[in-house]
């Protein structure tokens, strides 16, 4: 027959069985049931922390993402305005509508000049329809070239006369390209017109007001194939590429290089990716956001990385200083217990037992001083001291 089970209150009362089991069982339940409770009480705090730490960690992940969509934006919107304000300067539809190059040249050139200098414009391109290079103004001495098949943007503007920009290669590099439809004096369309921006500029302000690492990597395919005319061969070289990417430009590259492996690159679809990871014994917030042209192909990704060790640090802080907390208050209230327990009620009630157990033998006991006990030791040290009397 198997033994019938014991409720938890008859197991709680076997604790304290014997004489001097109490001694031994009270604090133990109390102390259990003190440090069990600290205990539950640092783990939940602990974990809001960690979700408080987590969403922290998820907002300054939407705040790089969002930062990047907003600064390539904005990079292509001043690179369509300033096509756009270029384009319409009479003089400049005039020669454009001559297809007179030479003067065009002349024109351009001190403008191009300054544009490069202080907002880091790269290119500016004069085409005829139905998409044929007039003038680069800054390399001059290409032109001629049909771009029907490596420019679909420039061969979408002369076809809809609707402006684009987008992330674009052309022959001489990469960058943001804001291309117009061209009009003579007449409103006639001639062809189009337009400018390009260096990512140089945008990731050395992310450096500056968000101290966000990046670098601009791109098709290392498509780069080889349409950029036949970029001067610096040494971007082919294996230390600057990851996978088939390859660094366009970057402000840490070692850095960087260490924090985008050719499995993110390759894992990178639609949408921005972001994640998480170790370098240099720091950890960081990385999002990678594909750069794609006119006509949706990607041709790029800007990958950024912000230091994310504010968060963990303070996660790991919290965790020591709840452990810490916990402990120290076990260790009180086990302090506490002892005091009451042994000190305010074994201790007395062992005095006047001893006087008890003399009155039982017959002997003489002296009187229990129970004044410094509390309410209930003194009603108990009363009957001793009653009965002490009637012995006299």
């Amino acid at each position: 027959m198997t033994e019938p089970k014991k409720s938890p209150l008859v197991v709680l009362r076997a604790l304290f069985t014997g004489a001097s089991s109490f001694r031994r069982a009270a604090p133990a339940v109390l102390i259990g049931c003190s440090g069990g409770v600290l205990a539950v009480m640092a783990l939940v705090s602990n974990l809001l922390f960690s979700g408080q730490a987590s969403k922290m960690e998820e907002s300054q992940f939407k705040l790089i993402a969002t930062t990047l969509e907003f600064n390539v934006q904005n990079l292509q919107q001043r690179a369509a305005l300033t096509a756009d304000a270029l384009s319409n300067i009479a003089t400049i539809k005039r020669l454009h509508s001559q297809k007179n190059r030479e003067t065009l040249l002349l024109e351009m050139e001190k403008t191009f000049e300054v544009l490069k200098e202080k907002y880091a414009v790269d290119q500016i391109q004069f085409h005829v329809l139905p998409a044929v290079s007039l003038l680069r103004v800054h390399s001059p001495a290409n032109f001629g070239d049909d771009l029907t098949q490596t420019r679909p943007g420039v061969v979408a503007v002369n076809r809809d006369k609707q402006a684009v920009a987008a992330p674009t290669m052309t022959r001489t590099g990469f960058a943001v390209l804001g291309i117009v439809p061209a009009y003579d004096e007449t409103g006639k369309h001639i062809g189009s017109f337009e400018v390009g921006i260096l990512f140089k500029q945008m990731i050395a302000r992310l450096k500056e007001a968000y101290g966000f690492d990046s670098v601009v990597l791109v098709d290392g395919e498509i780069f080889k194939k349409t950029v036949t005319l970029y001067a610096d061969q040494n971007i082919y070289a294996d230390e600057n590429r990851i996978g088939n990417f390859l660094n366009f430009r970057s402000t840490d590259w070692k850095r960087m290089k260490a924090l985008v492996t050719t499995q993110d690159l390759q894992g990178l679809k639609e949408e921005a990716v972001s994640y998480s990871r170790e370098a240099y014994g720091t950890k960081y917030g990385v999002v990678l956001y594909p750069l794609r042209n006119a006509a949706g192909t990607r041709i790029g990704v800007l990958a950024s990385a912000m230091d994310m060790n504010g968060p963990a640090q303070a996660k790991s802080l919290f965790t020591i200083v709840q452990v810490t907390l916990t402990v120290l208050g076990i260790i009180l209230c086990s302090g506490a217990v002892m005091l009451v327990v042994r000190g305010y009620l074994l201790g007395p009630i062992s005095e006047i037992s001893a006087a008890f157990g003399k009155l039982a033998n017959g002997e003489k006991s002296e009187p229990v001083d129970t004044d410094p006990y509390c309410a209930e030791i003194q009603e108990l040290g009363e009957h001793l001291k009653r009965l002490q009397e009637k012995q006299r």
